[in-house]
């Protein structure tokens, strides 16, 4: 069936068993050679966008007893959708739960203050070892996985203030620290 003949029998809302079960047919077709769960969700997407926008003509239907072709194709879409991004969400549950780094309550340690490790992080991003562009993502990474020495949480707004505003005793202690790391390193 080519493209203008169903925009046309879409236009004429055919709402036609044979029609719609055809549509279904061809959008599964397409959405079973795609590998990658989230490329499926993509391309239903994608159809569901085309479908919604066809217009319809007032008052025209093959079958008035039956919702419009577009309702149904739409209906059908969105719990392909549904079905699909539920599937990925529980699959990903799953391995959250074999993984051992996934634990809710696991957080990065660090022998340093909330300012001394904000200046740390600092010091990373602007030498260029923290590639992440988006600083305050990164402040907001960071301030929900590591813990200091003195906060088992660090708050978001605190690390973002302390990033910013640096002393110059928490430069020195960061630079002692660095000190420690480079001597391990030459004595290794």
């Amino acid at each position: 069936m080519t493209d203008k003949l169903k925009l046309c029998l879409f236009s004429l809302n055919f709402n036609y068993r044979g029609f719609y079960i055809y549509c279904i047919d061809k959008i599964q077709n397409e959405v079973s050679s795609i590998e990658f769960e989230i490329d499926q969700v993509e391309k239903l997407s994608y159809h569901l966008k085309n479908i919604n926008q066809m217009q319809a003509k007032p008052g025209l239907s093959y079958n008035r007893r039956l919702a419009p072709i577009k309702i149904q194709l739409s209906d059908w879409l969105l719990e392909e959708i549904q079905f699909i991004d539920k599937k990925c969400k529980l699959s990903t549950v799953s391995k959250e739960k074999d993984d051992d780094f996934s634990k809710r309550d696991f957080k990065l340690e660090f022998d340093m203050s909330v300012s001394q490790f904000a200046f740390f992080t600092k010091t990373l991003v602007e030498s260029g070892v923290i590639q992440n562009k988006n600083v305050s993502e990164l402040i907001r990474f960071l301030s929900k996985f590591v813990k200091t020495k003195r906060s088992g949480s660090i708050s978001h707004e605190s690390f973002r203030i302390k990033y910013y505003n640096v002393e110059d005793s928490t430069k020195d202690a960061v630079r002692n620290t660095l000190h420690t790391a480079i001597g391990y390193i030459n004595r290794n």
